[in-house]
């Protein structure tokens, strides 16, 4: 569990970096359900990667231990436009993971 956690650190970024981003580099957090996280952070960090790859920002999904009420804070840093975009993409996928629990059931 530790080298997974210690993994996961490296990959999505420690959350205990400079959270305030480069000067002049907007900053957007936000919260996502802690069941989510493995989605955005992906098999051995690919999603995050490509995410960051995509929009060119860097995205921080803090560890599970850091999370409150079940809930993981999402940093994410870079301009305007390549933040809205990786929350755009971040969403979508904890939606389409939703909707396809729901036609489970």
């Amino acid at each position: 569990k530790q080298w997974y956690q210690r993994r996961v650190a490296i990959t999505a970024g420690d959350s205990r970096s400079n959270q305030q981003g480069q000067e002049g580099e907007p900053t957007e957090q936000f919260d996502i359900p802690e069941d989510k996280c493995g989605l955005v952070i992906g098999s051995r960090g690919s999603k995050i990667r490509e995410i960051q790859s995509d929009t060119g920002v860097g995205v921080n999904v803090g560890s599970r231990d850091t999370a409150v009420g079940g809930m993981i804070k999402v940093t994410l840093r870079g301009d305007k436009g390549g933040c809205d975009e990786a929350k755009k993409i971040i969403m979508e996928l904890i939606s389409d993971s939703d909707k396809r629990t729901e036609r489970s059931w």
